[in-house]
Parts: structure tokens; sequence; C-alpha cells
């Protein structure tokens, strides 16, 4: 399903940590990508799911 919708796919367990950093990163980065296109007009993307 990921790679229909074109998002990354990471498990991960927070009790076990494993993957967690490379989660919380993850979304920084898109949200990074998200705020460059401040000051435009902004495009519907879809949802974002958290």
């Amino acid at each position: 399903m990921s790679k229909e919708w074109g998002v990354p796919f990471f498990e991960s367990s927070a009790m076990k940590r494993v993957n967690v950093e490379e989660v919380f990163f993850a979304l920084v980065r898109e949200f990074g990508f998200l705020k460059k296109d401040e000051g435009k007009k902004p495009k519907r993307r879809g949802c974002l799911l958290l």
C-alpha cells in the first residue's frame, strides 16, 4: 500500500525501541517539504496521517 501511495513504510516498536528515531526523522523531513511551500497558494495533497 505504501508504494501505491508513494510514502515510506516503517515497522517500528516503541517498547523494543526499534526504528523509533528513524520514523521521527522521516516525519520531520516530510514536514520540511511541506514548509518550503509557505507563501505560495496551497496545493491539495490529500491527507496526512500521523
